[in-house]
């Protein structure tokens, strides 16, 4: 019996180092994963049904940038909490459900890039002058990724006004001159406010919005989105109001 007290005391050294390790190696695992949801900026949908203890409580909890755990109860409240705040368990479980989906989602990027079409646009004014200026701004576009097919130019004009170019296609490694069918005299203007549309090798819808300067005939670089991508600050607040019942 007089061992007992040295026996527990030993044993709650061991519990202790082991709780400490894990906590370290647990810390180094989540370090390693928030540069992954940085890059990924979407959240990784997990199941509360397979984290299994207090999770099963929740209606939906996704795992998002930061490293940070969004829940939502079945009442439709959310909350959230930094993945390293939760219990060692509740941690291993998160990890667990987490890294397949992980897997899925960093090779779907990473397949989304290589067909992302990259694209530079130079403006230039082609067509005769005679007694009336009638030259047009044409509008050559280079891609150096994926190909993009069906790519349309909407140039914004003075007044509210808007032409469209008609729909083109560009492979990797090629370049097509648009007729953005806007005329030298259409007013004094310094840069030309364009909207692209057009779809990936995968059928993705792409867009973006530049602003090309008229003078000077150097390439800029376009930066183009999926249509239906919605930024991850937003995701949370659009997943309270879509719980949240009506008034």
């Amino acid at each position: 019996m007089a061992k007992q007290p040295v026996e527990i005391v030993d044993l709650f050294s061991k519990v202790s180092q082991l709780a400490a390790q894990e906590e370290k190696e647990m810390g180094r695992i989540v370090s390693t994963m928030i540069p992954v949801l940085a890059w990924l900026n979407e959240p990784v949908v997990l199941r509360p049904e397979s984290l299994g203890g207090s999770f099963r409580e929740f209606r939906s909890i996704t795992l998002e940038t930061g490293a940070t755990v969004v829940t939502t109860d079945l009442e439709g409240r959310a909350s959230s909490k930094q993945l390293s705040r939760f219990g060692t368990e509740e941690c291993l479980a998160i990890l667990h459900d987490s890294v397949p989906e992980l897997q899925r989602l960093v090779a779907n990027k990473r397949r989304a890039a290589e067909a992302q079409p990259v694209l530079s646009l130079k403006v230039s004014l082609r067509g005769r002058r005679f007694i009336v200026d009638t030259r047009s701004y044409r509008l050559m576009v280079s891609n150096t990724g994926g190909d993009c097919m069906g790519i349309l130019i909407s140039a914004k004009l003075p007044g509210g006004r808007t032409k469209a170019s008609s729909p083109r296609d560009v492979s990797r490694g090629h370049q097509v001159e648009v007729d953005l069918g806007v005329f030298k005299e259409v007013g004094d203007l310094k840069r030309l406010e364009l909207q692209i549309d057009c779809k990936d090798v995968d059928g993705r819808e792409l867009q973006g919005d530049e602003s090309v300067r008229l003078e000077g005939g150097s390439w800029q670089r376009a930066t183009l989105r999926r249509k239906d991508y919605v930024p991850v600050v937003h995701r949370a607040r659009l997943s309270r109001a879509a719980a949240r019942p009506p008034s």
